[in-house]
C-alpha cells in the first residue's frame, strides 16, 4: 500500500509525464496477472503447457467471464482493480478460475459455443 506521500509523488509526476504514470500501472497489471497464474499452477489445466506465461490465459470455469467485465466496465474500472478482484477470490479459495494456455482456451470457447457470431 502507498503512503499519502508517496501518492503525492505519484501525482506530481503524472502532471509532468503521463506516460510514466500508464508504465506504472501496466507494472501493477502484469505483477498481479503473474501472480494469479501462479496461485492457479503456472500451468494450463489441459495440455501442462508452461514455457511461457504470455500464452497462459485466466479462464472462468463456468463461463461466466463477460458477466464480470461488463460490472467492471460500468463502474469504469477495469484493468488492475479487475485483477485484484480475481487475486483476492482465489486467495480467499475461489475454484471459479483455472488457467488455460492461449490455445486450449479458444477450443474450450469453441466447443461450447461462446464464440461471438454475427446476427444475420
Amino acid at each position: 500500500m502507498l503512503t499519502e506521500k508517496q501518492k503525492l509523488a505519484l501525482r506530481l509526476r503524472y502532471r509532468k509525464d503521463p506516460a510514466y504514470y500508464r508504465l506504472k500501472q501496466q507494472g501493477y497489471y502484469h505483477e498481479t496477472r503473474k501472480e494469479i497464474i501462479g496461485l492457479l499452477g503456472g500451468k494450463c489445466v489441459q495440455c501442462g503447457f508452461s514455457k511461457d506465461f504470455r500464452a497462459l490465459t485466466i479462464d472462468h470455469v463456468h463461463n461466466n467471464g463477460s458477466e464480470e467485465r461488463r460490472i467492471f466496465i460500468k463502474l469504469k474500472s477495469f484493468g488492475v482493480k479487475y485483477y485484484k478482484l480475481i487475486l483476492k477470490r482465489i486467495q480467499e479459495g475461489s475454484k471459479d478460475y483455472q488457467c488455460l494456455c492461449a490455445n486450449c482456451n479458444l477450443i474450450k470457447k469453441i466447443e461450447q459455443d461462446e464464440c461471438r457470431r454475427k446476427k444475420d
